[in-house]
């Protein structure tokens, strides 16, 4: 009898640790953009990670001229479902260049289906959110948190 407990426990221990990287983020070492927080899946991209995805074409104005300019990258909203938002977060909070942040609902950021994460030419990655003030177009974008 001792000796199938300790043959169970042993069997259990193995099955625990398979289980145990389950939760573990899926980030390269080299990621330029990282969603975490409130998510099931913290995960990241790399710029060329984010090139290759689906590119979805939106308008939004340009600093430069204040004139709309055209902007394409991989959905917002197709990134946060690989990070699988939990169903208590309320908002999502954008980090960019020199500190900057934006905070969004998420209900709002669902609401607009055109919202990317554009690639710039410089390899750098710019929030668009197409509708929304001006302010929470993050330059520079690194990091989404989901709380």
């Amino acid at each position: 009898m001792n000796r199938r407990l300790a043959h169970l426990a042993v069997a259990l221990l193995c099955i625990a640790g398979l289980l145990s990287g389950c939760g573990k983020p899926d980030m390269p070492a080299d990621a330029a953009l990282t969603i975490s927080g409130s998510v099931s899946k913290t995960i990241g991209w790399t710029i060329d990670d984010l090139a290759a995805k689906e590119q979805v074409r939106a308008l939004a104005p340009c600093a430069d001229s204040g004139r709309d300019k055209e902007f394409k990258g991989p959905s917002l909203n197709a990134l946060l479902d690989q990070a699988k938002p939990k169903t208590r977060a309320s908002e999502v909070v954008f980090f960019g260049a020199e500190g900057y942040q934006a905070v969004v609902a998420l209900d709002a950021i669902r609401e607009t289906p055109d919202a990317i994460v554009a690639v710039t030419p410089k390899g750098k990655c710019r929030l668009i959110l197409p509708g929304l003030p001006e302010d929470k177009q993050v330059l520079g974008l690194t990091k989404i948190e989901v709380r």
